[in-house]
């Protein structure tokens, strides 16, 4: 089911992008395809991707035009900032944290944190590509990934002697590579970090956890720059609160980025509380900081799509609100807006399977979606009564219907960095729902429409810029 009409709004299509595709796939025989899938899984193992196994990937390049790539930069940069919004008003207002469902655990390591310009400076966005324009159906704001492994496949494919001298020959790859992230951790250090000092960088991730290439490659990035560079578990910190030095052995580590969640801080705050102390007295600065939780909270989707909250957001924000994002519910009975119309939100959803999908209610970017239209009628009621005890929440079906003359409907994750677009990682799938953890990952390529600055100078709060919320100084 797709968005009513009066919702769309006519944007460029990518006809032009998808004939430089098949212009393509005519070029390349079922056997030359499949060959290259083999030396793309090749290289993706070669470079750690491969345990336990390499993703699968479908050589269907999703080639994106100048058109769409500005249409997802004006996208990614409004709702960047709707979600800054959402967490503003979460730290001013506990009965909001409440509402969000934030716990008062989790509310206490969040004002624990410093105060900060930017609470998302590294996301990611998940689009169905469809006619009338990019539609959000998923997020992962808390820690994403995907974006280096998508970087390395792109730049392998686009390297493979098949491709060279083709009708791709001039597109670039789309993905953020390990150069913007390494750019990105020394914007926030500039910003935020103690001036004048060379900053000891250190990713965080649980020993428990295999060493994961894409951290591997953002290191190996920071480490030829000159940066002493390392792949921690927060538990080994040791905060020495008298030199205002967090350190792991006799090593002192000033600029960290995450790997692990807010979720998974809250639950082992005991065990991290040399850590958090030492991120509360600003003597190491977080790339990516706890403040994101509340916009990472699924609730935040049913505040953008409930017009209670239409007067927090300009009406520019009002409108892209009510085109690009699906009307989110929590699953409980109650009645509530849907498009204008009142309804019993048990009743509705129950009578209604084909217009609703059920989601987990832990947050979002999470792997349990139930379509209303892969399941029976019994099989839903039952979902539906499940969920109810689990506080999940409901959300308006998006169609990602296949193109004409394509069998497979597709995904663009588009990452964000400092809240300005930059670059997408894609997905197929032959079912109406495409999810990242199932579906193959397809290489993303652009010919034109990037923003000249960059997104990190166009996320620098000295840049003049439109404001994406109508507010300043908030």
């Amino acid at each position: 089911m797709t968005a009513p009409g009066e919702r769309l709004v006519t944007t460029a299509k990518v006809d032009k992008a998808d004939a430089v595709s098949e212009a393509w796939q005519q070029q390349v025989s079922p056997d030359a395809a499949a060959e290259i899938e083999r030396d793309l899984a090749l290289e993706l193992a070669r470079a750690g991707y491969g345990t336990p196994a390499p993703p699968p990937i479908a050589v269907e390049p999703l080639v994106i035009e100048p058109a769409l790539v500005r249409e997802l930069t004006r996208t990614v940069r409004a709702l960047c900032g709707m979600f800054e919004q959402i967490n503003r008003m979460a730290l001013a207002n506990a009965a909001f944290l409440r509402q969000l469902e934030i716990s008062s655990h989790h509310e206490e390591l969040l004002r624990l944190e410093p105060d900060c310009r930017l609470s998302l400076e590294f996301a990611r966005l998940d689009f169905l590509p469809l006619a009338g324009g990019p539609r959000l159906v998923d997020a992962g704001l808390d820690a994403p990934r995907g974006a280096l492994l998508a970087s390395c496949l792109q730049r392998q494919f686009l390297a493979h002697s098949r491709t060279r001298g083709t009708a791709l020959g001039r597109a670039q790859a789309s993905a953020p590579g390990p150069e913007l992230l390494a750019d990105l951790f020394l914007a926030v250090w500039q910003e935020r970090g103690t001036p004048g000092q060379r900053p000891n960088i250190a990713i965080i991730d649980w020993r428990e956890t295999d060493a994961r290439p894409a951290q591997e490659s953002l290191l190996a990035e920071l480490r030829q720059r000159g940066y002493l560079a390392e792949r921690v578990d927060p538990r080994e910190f040791v905060f020495d609160r008298d030199a205002r030095q967090l350190r792991r052995g006799k090593t002192r580590f000033d600029l960290i980025y995450r790997s692990v969640t807010v979720q998974d801080i809250a639950v082992r705050k005991v065990l991290l509380s040399e850590f958090i102390d030492a991120v509360a007295r600003r003597a190491a600065v977080l790339v990516n900081p706890l403040r994101v939780r509340p916009a990472s909270s699924p609730l935040a989707l049913e505040v953008l799509t409930t017009r209670d909250f239409d007067g927090f957001f300009s009406p520019m924000d009002c409108e892209i609100k009510a085109r690009v994002l699906p009307w989110t519910r929590k699953l409980s009975p109650r009645r509530t807006d849907f498009h204008g119309n009142t309804i019993d939100l048990l009743s509705y959803v129950s009578d209604r399977p084909e217009r609703f999908v059920l989601k987990a209610g832990n947050s979002m970017g999470g792997s349990e979606v139930t379509p209303g239209v892969m399941v029976t009628r019994e099989q839903w009621l039952a979902r539906i009564e499940e969920g109810l005890g689990r506080g999940d929440i409901v959300q308006e079906y998006v169609d990602g219907v296949a193109p004409a003359g394509r069998g497979a409907c597709r995904l663009l994750s588009a990452f964000a960095v400092r809240g300005e677009y930059a670059g997408c990682t894609g997905y197929v799938s032959e079912l109406p729902v495409v999810h990242r953890g199932s579906a193959r990952v397809v290489p993303v390529l652009e010919v034109g429409g990037r923003s000249k600055s960059g997104p990190i100078e166009a996320g620098r709060p000295t840049r003049k810029r439109r404001p994406s919320n109508g507010m300043s100084g908030h």
